[in-house]
């Protein structure tokens, strides 16, 4: 069954590969030879090849051992880390400029869905959550009580759905809902009607991340620092979009702060997690 579902999932890769590539030469480049392309996004088809990539590394146990061999050299040896995070580094800020110098709406803008700025931040949160799994597959056994186990796979799936929510859009289909059923109060725009209905899970979520990391970076003041400062920029995120609208603060400059206050908090929880995988003894 096992072997069926793994010749499955390779396959729907490559099929999600080619849709990708021509969605993208279509519709983000205009490439004149391809004329037709199977959608006009690359959201989808994005989530759909991480969720596929996730799966074959779960049926195939040679593959998540070889995915997390890697991400363990990529982001904690010496100099590969210092370049693959300062590639993260200079990625934001290139996304920033183009934000800054483009015009609304275009695939550089940091605020639409379907633009470069929410692909990088889909990868980044899950290549955040794959180094969540990591850290919890190699302290698998070392972990005692079971339960500290589970807590740490807690983590990396609640990063990997908003890495997903962050290609699709989950909260802007809740937020469709919503309009239906709160009460609107005057000055309340609809757009963050959402943020109402996510209100009591991000509270929640707030509190089990800050419960965690301080337990986490107990013995590592440099982990707990990324760690706290990662997640300050994360609030600092959703403060700023709770406030965009009401503000008289030019709006691009605004969403400029906001997404660049959440792909920064998403480096800085990866390099703590890097910081803290570094230190757990490796037998290759």
């Amino acid at each position: 069954m096992k072997s069926k579902l793994e010749i499955f999932l390779k396959l729907f890769i490559i099929a999600d590969l080619v849709v990708l590539l021509l969605n993208f030469l279509n519709n983000y480049v205009d490439v004149d030879w391809v004329s037709a392309s199977p959608g006009r996004r690359l959201n989808n088809p994005l989530a759909g090849l991480l969720v596929a990539l996730f799966l074959l590394g779960w049926v195939n146990p040679k593959i998540k051992k070889t995915s997390f061999e890697f991400l363990r050299t990529l982001i904690t040896e010496i100099p590969r880390g210092y370049y693959f995070f300062g590639l993260l580094i200079l990625m934001q800020i290139f996304l920033e400029g183009m934000h800054l110098t483009s015009p609304a709406k275009s695939y550089w803008d940091l605020n639409i869905e379907k633009g470069y700025a929410t692909f990088f931040s889909t990868i980044q949160l899950y290549i955040l959550g794959l180094a969540v799994l990591t850290i919890a597959n190699e302290r698998m056994n070392d972990l005692n009580p079971i339960p500290k186990f589970y807590e740490w796979n807690l983590v990396a799936f609640l990063f990997m759905y908003l890495s997903l929510d962050e290609c699709i859009g989950i909260h802007d289909k809740v937020n469709v809902e919503a309009i239906n059923f709160l009460p609107h109060w005057e000055g309340l725009d609809s757009v963050f009607l959402w943020l109402w209905v996510y209100a009591p899970m991000i509270l929640a979520a707030v509190i089990f991340l800050m419960r965690f990391f301080i337990r986490a970076s107990k013995n590592n003041p440099k982990v707990r620092f990324a760690f706290l400062a990662g997640l300050s920029s994360w609030v600092a995120a959703l403060v700023l979009e709770g406030i965009a609208r009401g503000s008289s603060f030019p709006r691009y400059l605004l969403i400029a702060m906001e997404e660049g206050a959440e792909m920064v908090g998403t480096t800085l929880l990866l390099l703590g997690f890097a910081i803290y995988l570094k230190n757990i003894p490796y037998d290759k």
